[in-house]
């Protein structure tokens, strides 16, 4: 199992950033390796699901992202089915600034002896690296 944090400040209300993250139809806004997103459910939040292909490599898996948890405008959390499965939670602090954002990822490798390793050497610099993009990419999709 692989755990990392990632904290970015916006420029932008709490209520701005929480509407848009919880959106998820806009994940291939500021994930370029997602693509074709559909929502699978009426709901928006809690209990929403969602559909979309992922670039692993060269192929284009389909994942299912599902909000387990939606506290306006505090707090997301959803987990996520693909090749690894992965829970996401996002919180969100009204700061003098703007919206601090924090994602905490836990991923569940399955390895076998050998996951603490790759997670170490492989998924958690992956993941790190993707977490910020994303959260650089939303920050500039929100100064817009």
């Amino acid at each position: 199992m692989a755990v990392y944090t990632e904290t970015k400040l916006m420029e932008a209300s709490i209520e701005d950033v929480y509407a848009y993250r919880l959106d998820f139809l806009n994940l291939a806004d500021y994930n370029p390796d997602v693509r074709d997103v559909e929502r699978t459910t009426q709901e928006t939040g809690a209990g929403a699901e969602y559909r979309f292909r992922i670039r692993v490599l060269a192929i284009r898996p389909w994942a299912t992202l599902r909000v387990r948890e939606a506290v306006k405008p505090t707090r997301i959390e959803v987990d996520i089915e693909s090749m690894f499965d992965a829970n996401e939670v996002c919180e969100f602090d009204e700061v003098d600034d703007g919206t601090r954002v924090t994602f905490t990822t836990t991923v569940h490798t399955t390895f076998g002896p050998l996951s603490g390793l790759l997670d170490r050497l492989f998924v958690i610099p992956q993941g790190r690296r993707q977490t910020r993009r994303e959260l650089d990419l939303i920050a500039l999709n929100l100064a817009r």
